[in-house]
């Protein structure tokens, strides 16, 4: 229905993309660092070499990413944000030992939730202003900050069994989550914010945004990050086979969110004791 109307008005179509990255070999099709593809699999890109953990804003202007940063002793990992095309690179947080990780954008595109694990500052959250570059810390002994429909955040409680905690950037006061189970990961809102997407036990699980319908959509330990299409109507994922009958890495599929259609869109099969180390995906907003 969106195609369609988008079609009427504009007389093309709409574009998306997907963004990954490759932390194990380059093999064929498949190249080392951040890259991106269509929603097919086809047309894979590099677009940076080295960073991790790539998270593409909801206004579809930039791409975030985890990095390392040089001259920083004895070293350091920080937020960074960069354009589709990989031009542009910003460095947008500045701790000085161990670093930052897990970039979440928030809705509006001006803020980014992440993980500090500098010396000193462990097991954190914290936020960054993408255009004044000012930093708030807003939890302690939490890790994988994940932005919800509103201005709030849910992350992970580092020690224990992993409960999930949600805190509202203007209060700062974080309260137990009582959507998840302890271990969730991978949660995602859908782009409306109506469903939530999230990962337990390495199956996938689809719910309203209060919590109710919760259905299973994909059985099997497979599944390992997930990312919503622009249209909330596929989920993209990555995972290792279900059946190990020859070697293979991580490998990327798109499944429709209820749970129909799932399909393989890159491969990643060992070619000569080589493989592919397929994570982070995400799905772009609408780019045209």
């Amino acid at each position: 229905m969106f195609k369609s109307l988008f079609r009427s008005l504009t007389g093309t179509s709409p574009v998306s993309k997907i963004v990954f990255q490759n932390t194990g070999d380059g093999v064929p099709r498949i190249p080392i660092g951040i890259s991106t593809m269509n929603p097919d699999g086809s047309q894979v890109s590099k677009i940076r070499s080295y960073g991790s953990e790539p998270a593409w804003s909801p206004n579809g202007k930039w791409i975030a990413f985890s990095g390392f940063v040089d001259g920083y002793k004895p070293y350091a990992f920080n937020i960074h944000i960069m354009k589709p095309d990989g031009t542009d690179v910003r460095q947008i947080t500045h701790h000085r030992t161990g670093g930052a990780s897990s970039p979440s954008w928030s809705n509006d595109s001006t803020t980014i939730a992440y993980y500090v694990f500098e010396d000193g500052r462990e097991h954190q959250i914290w936020i960054v202003d993408v255009t004044s570059g000012k930093e708030t810390q807003l939890a302690v002994n939490g890790t994988s900050p994940v932005w919800t429909s509103t201005r709030e955040i849910v992350f992970e409680v580092y020690a224990g069994s992993h409960p999930l905690m949600i805190v509202d950037v203007r209060f700062r006061e974080p309260r137990e989550c009582r959507l998840f189970q302890d271990g969730d990961w991978s949660i995602r809102w859908s782009p409306e914010g109506d469903k939530i997407a999230f990962i337990r036990d390495r199956e996938i699980y689809v719910m309203e945004s209060n919590g109710g319908n919760l259905k299973k959509i994909r059985s099997g330990p497979v599944a390992t990050g997930l990312s919503w299409s622009p249209d909330g109507r596929q989920l993209v994922f990555y995972g290792s086979r279900e059946r190990q009958a020859e070697k293979a890495g991580k490998e990327i599929y798109v499944i429709d969110y209820d749970g129909s259609n799932e399909r393989k869109i890159l491969a990643n099969p060992w070619r000569n004791d080589r493989v592919a180390e397929l994570n982070h995906v995400c799905w772009s907003p609408w780019l045209n």
